[in-house]
């Protein structure tokens, strides 16, 4: 079976999924892919808000957005 590339819903579980195991800049990558294709998706929308906040609530080596190594 293969994934459609251009469903929304695909692109919005993965980025669920990521938030719930607490890897919130990969949910954050999907949250935006999903609306890309979708973009009235308020679900979608307010869960982007959502993992943007707790992001911001994250230190430089909790958020790992530079890999420097």
């Amino acid at each position: 079976m293969c994934l459609n590339s251009t469903n929304s819903h695909t692109y919005f579980s993965l980025g669920f999924v990521y938030h719930l195991n607490e890897k919130v800049n990969k949910a954050i990558s999907y949250y935006h892919k999903s609306l890309k294709y979708k973009h009235d998706n308020q679900f979608a929308q307010e869960m982007l808000s959502r993992a943007l906040a707790d992001a911001s609530e994250l230190s430089w080596e909790e958020a790992k957005i530079y890999d420097l190594s």
